[in-house]
Formats: C-alpha cells, sequence, structure tokens
C-alpha cells in the first residue's frame, strides 16, 4: 500500500477530520525500508506550554473530543507531522531525542553504522511511522499527561476524582483512535517508546500479539542511558530488541 492509500483511510478516522495536528507520521519509506520491516514508534504525548484560561476540566472531559475542540495553546506546539519534519530537518534539543534515539539505534542495528553525517541520520526516521498514544497533549510543558492533570486540577496523588474521570476517557478514546491507526498501518512490530504509554495500552487490551508488542522508557528519561533492574538500560533494551529482529529475519 503506497502512502496516498495509508492517508486517505486515515483521513477516514473521525477522530483526525477534527484533530488533523495529531495524525501520525508515516514514513516514506515506512513499507520499503532497509529493515524489511514496517514498524510503528509510539510516543507518550504532545506537550502544550500552558492551557488558555477558558479551558475548563468539563471542556477537556467532553469539547476536546467533540467536532469542534477547544484550542489548548498554539497548535503549531502539538502537531505530530510538523515536529517530526522539524526534527528531520536538523533542529537538536533534549525533546529531539525521542526521534533522534530511535534512529542512532536503526543505524547501527541495521545498517552497521552505514550513515555517519546527522543529516542522514535524521532522515532514517522515514523509515518509520509514529504517532503518539494519548490523543490530548499534556497541559504543561514537559510534564506527563497525568501530571498535567492533577496541576491543572489542583489535586493530588491520593485526591484525584476530577483528574482521573479525564484520563479514564482519555485513555479508552485514544486506544480507539490508536486501533484505527493500526488497521491501516498494519505494522510488523509496534514500539511503544514510553512505559506509561504501553501500561495504558495494557489497561485497554486484555488480549493483544506480544510478539508484536515492544516498549521501553523514554529516550529523555535517565532510565534511557541508566542500567534498571532487568540490568540494561532503555537504550540496551532497544538495541537488543532490533538485533533480535535481524536474527529472526536471517
Amino acid at each position: 500500500m503506497n502512502n496516498a492509500l495509508f492517508e486517505n483511510q486515515i483521513d477516514n478516522i473521525k477522530f483526525y477530520q477534527s484533530h488533523s495536528s495529531l495524525k501520525p507520521f508515516i514514513g516514506g519509506k515506512y513499507t520499503n525500508n532497509e529493515a524489511g520491516i514496517k514498524i510503528l514508534l509510539v510516543g507518550e504525548s504532545h506537550y502544550v506550554k500552558e492551557p488558555w484560561p477558558e479551558i475548563t476540566s468539563k471542556s477537556l472531559l467532553n469539547d476536546w473530543w467533540s467536532e469542534i475542540p477547544p484550542q489548548i495553546y498554539d497548535i503549531s506546539w502539538y502537531t505530530t507531522r510538523g515536529t517530526i519534519h522539524n526534527f528531520m530537518s536538523g533542529k537538536s534539543g533534549a525533546a529531539y531525542a525521542l526521534f533522534r534515539e530511535p534512529c542512532k539505534i536503526y543505524n547501527q542495528c541495521f545498517l552497521n553504522g552505514k550513515y555517519q553525517q546527522w543529516q542522514d541520520i535524521y532522515n532514517i526516521f522515514d523509515s518509520f511511522a509514529y504517532m503518539n498514544y494519548f490523543q490530548m497533549p499534556a497541559l504543561y510543558e514537559r510534564i506527563s499527561l497525568w501530571n498535567s492533570l492533577l496541576k491543572f486540577n489542583n489535586e493530588s496523588d491520593k485526591f484525584h476524582p476530577l483528574s482521573l474521570e479525564i484520563w479514564n476517557k482519555t485513555e479508552k478514546l485514544s486506544n480507539d483512535v490508536f486501533i484505527s491507526v493500526l488497521e491501516v498501518l498494519k505494522p510488523d512490530k509496534i514500539v511503544f517508546l514510553s512505559t506509561e504509554a504501553y501500561n495504558a495500552f495494557k489497561r485497554q487490551n486484555k488480549i493483544y500479539d506480544a510478539n508484536k508488542i515492544f516498549a521501553t522508557v523514554h529516550p529523555t528519561c535517565p532510565w534511557w542511558n541508566r542500567k534498571m533492574k532487568n540490568g540494561l538500560s532503555g537504550k540496551e533494551k532497544l538495541i537488543k530488541y532490533f538485533n533480535t529482529l535481524i536474527e529472526e529475519g536471517k
């Protein structure tokens, strides 16, 4: 299937007809890359600097999912494809590690370090498809969606009825969109780059193909480079996984 057909089917997903900024990125080489594997990378969520004063808990619970969602903030801050195009054009910074690290590991594992220039390494992202699992951005800069809800509602981890109501609806409806995207893209492998997103996926899908799913920590997380209880860092886990895919393909 070529990307034009992918686009037509993505556009037919009702949610994206009113939330086009969150449409998944589909690399030009997604179905024809050097690894010979269709890989969907899954992040957690976008984030914005802060919500507008007009945003309320009620609007997050209901209006966000309507055909005319409220503007949480400047839309340029949560455009999936725009963010990735910025990265591929050479933008740097800690936040772009989410995209940069998978490219570097793909280059190391599948391509034996073929590319050395950053331009070539960044362009490896064209071999992936990418989307965020949660279809609502975190409401403040550089904190998780859950923590942003707690902050917005002035709640704590021990007392959070408003945040939990918004979270539960967001998790369920986000998963509905996620499954719709999987039906279109039909990835061979799904790589979660967020344990929070992966845990949400497992809560919403009691039965799934475990051989198709892999999860590691977010590349901006300290555990990306720090060994965890299993003796591997998040980065080492992804390297090991990609090398396993190579062995399976031989």
